[in-house]
């Protein structure tokens, strides 16, 4: 069996920054076992999965190293922007695992994706003091919790003090062992950006994501009530680096927008 490879850098117009991204174009349906023994042999954030289009949308998939995720707004907008290098299409949709279709435009070369808007609850009284001295955190404004993403967010009052985090992982997941990731953010301190995150996921076998996507499905309307800005740019400071443009479209759903940089391409040939 042969599978075409791309590696594409997500989030990002240079090389060598963002998030490193392999996408795999699928001709035919494989096992998740198969998959999952793919995603492991990459060792990147997340193995991104492009099934043969059915009527209406491109069935996508996506695994980390360990685990299959449900959502990955980096990978999609990588895979968005392959597709379109590859059969110049400026608009088409995905289909998830769980059913949920995700329209893709390509706006001056860039991947445009739309998500639902997810709620929150607020957390502040349940953040527990070792979760929180894990992180390296004292103080925060705030803290929520959102269900669809198995999601923890805090909000620092110091840009400074986000960018200087280095979480304990291991006591982390011993902490909170029934989330999926912790997303820390704050006021940007530079002006050419509304706001800042770093997101932390050794619960799915990614200690820190270098730029994530499908946060912003709940971080575009938390800043949005905050700044009073519809549409915002979102730095990620992680160590590469990355950046997306996030728009509130309306009350249900929220688009992002970022370029993504293809490095190589090649093939793998299986023998199953």
């Amino acid at each position: 069996m042969k599978i075409e490879v791309y590696h594409l850098d997500a989030g990002t117009s240079e090389a060598f920054k963002g998030n490193p991204t392999p996408v795999c174009i699928l001709s035919e349906e494989c096992s998740g076992e198969v998959l999952q023994s793919i995603a492991t042999e990459f060792n990147q954030p997340v193995t991104i999965y492009i099934l043969p289009k059915t009527k209406d949308a491109y069935p996508i998939r996506y695994f980390t190293p360990t685990t299959e995720i449900s959502a990955c707004g980096h990978g999609t907008i990588a895979a968005g922007k392959l597709l379109y290098l590859l059969n110049r299409i400026l608009g088409f949709d995905f289909i998830t695992i769980k059913g949920l279709k995700i329209p893709v435009t390509i706006e001056s070369g860039r991947s445009c994706i739309q998500y639902p808007i997810y709620g929150m609850k607020d957390y502040r009284q349940q953040v527990k003091p070792e979760f929180l001295s894990a992180l390296g955190i004292n103080d925060f404004v705030s803290a929520h919790f959102v269900s669809e993403l198995e999601m923890i967010h805090i909000e620092l009052p110091d840009p400074f003090l986000l960018r200087k985090l280095k979480p304990d992982y291991k006591r982390l997941v011993e902490s909170e062992p029934k989330i999926d990731q912790v997303v820390i953010t704050s006021i940007s301190d530079q002006s050419q950006f509304d706001f800042l995150l770093r997101s932390f996921c050794p619960w799915i076998g990614i200690d820190e994501d270098p730029v994530t996507g499908s946060v912003h499905s709940f971080l575009a309307s938390y800043w949005k009530n905050k700044l009073g800005k519809a549409s915002l740019r979102a730095y990620q400071a992680s160590a590469r680096g990355g950046e997306i443009q996030v728009s509130v479209i309306n009350d249900k759903s929220v688009s992002l927008k970022a370029d993504a940089v293809l490095i190589f391409k090649g093939e793998m040939e299986l023998n199953l």
